[in-house]
C-alpha cells in the first residue's frame, strides 16, 4: 500500500473548496486509472478554512493543497513498471471562478526496496498532520424541528464551531451558539428546512482552546430531542451574618423597649 496525491497550487488570492464547498463552490473531482484488481481510497481531505464572502459560506483552501489517496496495487501486476492516470476537475476563485482540468500521467516502480523522495515527503506530512483526527470522546447529536443539538466534552475550551460534510445540511452563515456546562460542550445549529432526510450528522468540529484550534471529525446518528440542560436561575443569597446580627438587633431592642 502506498499513497498518490494531487497537488493544487494557487496564485495568491485565489482559493479553491473542500469537499464541502459550502454556498458557491464544488470540491475538485479526481478519478484515478489503475491496473485491473488494484483499488484506491476516497480522497483524504486536510481541513478547511471558513471564509465568508456577503453572506455566502464557504470552505477552502488557499495557497496550495495536497488531495492524497491510499492505493493498493493488484498483485497479478507483470513487470516492475506501472502506468498510472488520473482526470482532475476543480474549481479556482479570486473575484471570479474558473473550472479547470487535467489529465496527468505517472509511473510507478515496483521494487524490494522503499525508498523514500525527499521532495515529495514533505508535502504528504504536511497534509497528513492537517487531516481532522476523528474525535475521541465522541459526539452526540439531536434534532428538534430545525434545530441540531451536539453534545462533546469541553475542558477549558474556549469556543466550538461546526463544519457539515454535506451542503445543504445546516444554514452556514446563522450564528453557531456554543455553551459549557459542567464539562461538556453544547452547540446549536439551524438545520436547513430543506435538507434531505437523513439518519445521521457527519462533520468537522473545530475547537479553540487557549487561542488555538484543532480540528476533529465525526459522524453519529441523529436522535430527537434536546440534550442541552436547562439554564436553572440561582435566587440571589442573603448574607446570613447580616440578616442574623440585624434579627439580634431588633431582639435587643425590643428588649430595652420593654425595660
Amino acid at each position: 500500500e502506498f499513497q498518490l496525491g494531487i497537488l493544487i497550487e494557487l496564485d495568491d488570492l485565489w482559493h479553491t473548496y473542500w469537499k464541502n464547498g459550502g454556498d458557491t463552490g464544488f470540491p475538485a473531482r479526481i478519478t484515478w486509472h489503475l491496473p485491473d484488481g488494484s483499488s484506491v481510497s476516497d480522497t483524504i481531505w486536510p481541513a478547511p478554512e471558513k471564509i465568508l464572502i456577503g453572506q455566502l459560506v464557504n470552505y477552502i483552501y488557499e495557497n496550495k493543497v495536497l488531495l492524497s489517496h491510499n492505493v493498493i496495487l493488484s498483485n497479478q501486476i507483470v513487470g516492475n513498471r506501472v502506468p498510472i492516470y488520473a482526470d482532475v476537475s476543480w474549481l479556482m476563485c479570486h473575484e471570479v471562478c474558473i473550472p479547470a482540468t487535467a489529465s496527468i500521467a505517472t509511473e510507478i516502480i515496483i521494487s524490494d526496496t522503499s525508498k523514500v523522495d525527499k521532495g515529495l515527503a514533505p508535502l504528504f506530512s504536511t497534509a497528513k498532520a492537517n487531516v481532522p483526527l476523528p474525535i475521541s470522546t465522541g459526539v452526540m447529536v439531536t434534532k428538534n424541528n430545525n434545530t441540531y443539538q451536539l453534545s462533546f466534552m469541553a475542558d477549558e475550551l474556549d469556543n466550538a464551531e461546526f463544519i457539515p460534510d454535506v451542503e445543504g445540511t445546516i444554514i452556514d452563515i446563522n450564528d453557531q451558539k456554543f455553551i459549557k456546562n459542567n464539562g461538556k460542550g453544547f452547540l446549536t445549529l439551524t438545520a436547513d428546512p430543506y435538507a434531505e432526510n437523513t439518519d445521521t450528522l457527519g462533520g468537522l468540529l473545530q475547537l479553540t482552546k487557549n487561542g488555538k484550534i484543532k480540528t476533529f471529525s465525526f459522524s453519529t446518528p441523529i436522535k430527537s430531542g434536546s440534550i442541552i440542560p436547562p439554564i436553572q436561575n440561582t435566587p440571589p443569597q442573603t448574607d446570613m451574618t447580616l440578616l442574623i446580627a440585624i434579627i439580634f438587633a431588633f431582639i435587643a431592642g425590643l428588649i430595652l423597649n420593654l425595660m
